[in-house]
């Protein structure tokens, strides 16, 4: 009885481990902020950036202005409790850095439905804006470590107690995103892709018939269709038809114009 136990117990720590090999490095955080991929609610900031790895992938950027060393300590404690016990449920091959906001620390549970929730809004803004080609194939299976004890990759700094983290109910590890979430990507995907395609077509539709006829008016390089089909692109197909429509109300005679890419 006693072996089982200890067996159990063995199996849970290695589900919910923080190795090294999850840990961002300085040259890594860079590349996630260049990405600018983000989605934020009341207690997380969370950035991502797609890796070439089989898991995901987390770092801390906490400002003095959360707090003294203290408060600080107990947010990475708490992001970091959070993010072993999801890491196989939020989509895999993934940067995240997470930055907290406000002043109050969320709960454990609260900051794990946190880390699942914007993690899930940032692979789907992914997903539409850049045609990602993630798929139910993709889905891996986390690895067993085969010393769990000696690949925690804590160090004795970060204050962190070990404790034995147990699953949940239906937790079989097997399903990183769920086959309706897939499906939503997909359908939102397409659609982006749809409208991106009308709105690119009718601005070069305007340059070949209309443009000639009226000549040059604009005031800004690149001109004004250029900038509306390179915003689409760019940012998708609603956010970037109003930066299109804001570029041409600001294209009056009263404004000097000047150089203004997307």
């Amino acid at each position: 009885m006693h072996v089982e136990n200890r067996k159990s117990t063995q199996e849970h720590s290695d589900a919910a481990t923080f190795p090294k090999a999850c840990r961002l490095v300085s040259a890594d955080f860079t590349r996630v902020f260049a990405v600018r991929q983000r989605a934020s609610n009341e207690w997380f900031l969370v950035y991502a950036r797609k890796n070439d790895r089989f898991r995901a992938r987390l770092g801390l950027s906490v400002s003095r202005k959360v707090g003294n060393a203290t408060i600080r300590n107990r947010w990475k404690r708490r992001i970091r409790e959070a993010f072993r016990i999801v890491q196989w449920k939020i989509p895999t091959g993934m940067d995240y850095v997470v930055v907290p906001r406000g002043t109050t620390i969320p709960s454990a549970s609260q900051a794990q439905a946190s880390l699942m929730t914007l993690a899930g809004k940032i692979v789907l803004s992914i997903g539409a804006g850049a045609r990602s080609k993630l798929n139910h194939s993709e889905i891996v299976q986390p690895p067993r470590d085969p010393d769990p004890l000696a690949c925690a990759g804590v160090h004795a700094s970060d204050n962190i107690e070990h404790r034995t983290v147990p699953l949940c109910e239906k937790q079989d590890g097997d399903a990183v995103l769920p086959v309706d979430f897939q499906a939503t990507k997909k359908g939102w995907a397409v659609l982006n892709s749809l409208l991106s395609e009308v709105l690119i077509r009718g601005v070069r539709l305007y340059q070949i018939t209309l443009s000639p006829i009226i000549g040059r008016q604009c005031r800004f390089q690149p001109t004004c269709s250029h900038y509306f089909i390179g915003s689409v692109q760019k940012y998708g197909p609603v956010w970037g038809m109003m930066r299109g429509l804001q570029r041409i109300c600001r294209c009056h005679p009263w404004n000097r114009g000047g150089s203004d890419p997307p």
